[in-house]
């Protein structure tokens, strides 16, 4: 009687155990710090009033670069997946990888908030369009060169892509999070 009372405790501690590994998720980069988050809506109404400033946004991942992982996008968890404004939690090419299988999972993301660059911009867009094509060779990873076949593999190179128009520019990403750590749930 006593071992079985013993196996059933040591069965409840390991269940316990795996529970809590699992509400800590994966840690990317430093993780997150900060204890308290910002909203999506919060910053996107007021974005200057980030600008400069660490902060954490906790939200469900709604888009993770296809090429090489380099950012995900993040909306308010309660907030409707068709109509919710995204924020870009963009970390530098290789320090951080985010899986694809991300999207739809909750996460938190810390970093800089900042205005996106005219290049940064740029790439985003050639992102999206690239992240449009059926799925791409490892080649075609290069955004420069994405329709032209290459003789070896590309790394994540970030080429000059060519400039959007009026319409392309007006949906591009405004301002952005430098990530430098995140947690996917």
């Amino acid at each position: 009687m006593k071992r079985a009372m013993t196996a059933v405790a040591a069965v409840c501690v390991l269940a316990v155990t795996a529970a809590g590994a699992a509400a800590q998720g994966t840690k990317y980069g430093e993780g997150v710090k900060l204890t308290s988050s910002t909203t999506v809506a919060a910053v996107t109404a007021n974005p200057k009033a980030f600008l400069g400033k660490t902060i954490r946004v906790d939200g469900v991942v709604t888009a993770v670069c296809d090429m090489a992982g380099c950012w995900m996008e993040l909306r308010d968890e309660n907030a409707d997946a068709t109509t919710a404004k995204t924020l870009r939690m963009k970390v530098d090419d290789g320090v951080i990888v985010f899986p694809k299988d991300a999207v739809g999972k909750k996460a938190s993301a810390e970093g800089v908030f900042e205005m996106v660059s005219a290049a940064a911009a740029a790439e985003h867009a050639e992102h999206a369009h690239a992240d449009a094509k059926p799925a791409a060779k490892p080649a075609e990873h290069a955004h420069a060169e994405a329709a032209k076949p290459a003789a070896k593999p590309v790394e994540h190179a970030h080429a000059e892509a060519a400039k959007p128009s009026a319409q392309q520019a007006a949906a591009l990403p405004k301002y952005q999070v430098k990530a430098t750590g995140a947690v996917v749930y």
